[in-house]
């Protein structure tokens, strides 16, 4: 990073396959820490692509170049994606059959998304949730988690729950007893902070049910069955 920092300053040229030293090198400052440094990177781009960078690391570590321009309404697009992919900011790659982009270094989405307002962060994930439910509504099971993730910081709670809830759903049909716990144990300690003792005793039971059987298909039998005995308490069998 320290090297890509000197050739975007002109502190280091490549010319004929070799890196050369300019005298910019004696003015170069370093910073002390690596988000330092990689905020300074993004902090020389011009202002399109900076922003550009800004909302891609909203949609994720890695983005897919149809919801980032669906999300971000800026010219160039394809000549700022092209210029970070040459100083090595993002790489290209083809994935579930879209164009996505990946940050190189996970410091450098954190770095750039670190440096948005709070209140901008928030309209902007909700944008990229909206997005995700326009570009991909043929196919959006493959992305129930995604959409639980950014509607929970665009503090939507009641699309924020109903997404953890299918994909925990999707993730207990496909065995994946981990993820299916996360996502039920979250819509869960959700659902019962939003409506306290007003919580619907079904619903809660629906939900213990399956973080048992998420517990159960994982091999933790003591704690399936603390779930298990709770959810036939609301239906008065002891």
């Amino acid at each position: 990073e320290v090297v890509r920092s000197l050739i975007d300053e002109g502190a280091v040229l490549k010319a004929n396959g070799e890196f050369k030293i300019t005298e910019k090198l004696e003015e170069m400052t370093i910073p002390c820490t690596l988000n330092d440094l990689l905020m300074a990177r993004i902090d020389r781009l011009d202002e399109n692509t900076r922003e550009l960078i800004r909302v891609a690391s909203v949609i994720g570590r890695s983005f897919f170049y149809r919801i980032l321009t669906e999300v971000a309404n800026l010219d160039g697009i394809d000549n700022s994606l092209s210029y970070l992919k040459q100083i090595e900011l993002i790489r290209e790659r083809k994935r579930m059959e879209e164009l996505e982009y990946i940050f190189k270094h996970a410091l450098a989405q954190e770095a750039a998304y670190e440096s948005i307002l709070h209140q901008q962060r928030k309209k902007l994930h909700l944008t990229v949730a909206d997005s995700i439910e326009k570009v991909f509504k043929e196919r959006l099971n493959e992305f129930y988690g995604m959409l639980a993730y950014h509607y929970s910081k665009a503090e939507d709670l009641e699309k924020t729950e109903k997404y953890l809830i299918k994909a925990g759903e999707g993730a207990l049909k496909a065995s994946a007893s981990s993820e299916a716990l996360y996502y039920y144990q979250k819509a869960l300690n959700l659902y019962l902070s939003n409506y306290g003792d007003a919580a619907d005793p079904d619903k809660v039971a629906m939900l213990e049910k399956n973080i048992a059987l998420s517990y159960y298909n994982r091999g933790q039998y003591i704690e399936a069955v603390a779930y298990f005995d709770s959810v036939l308490e609301v239906y008065g069998e002891i």
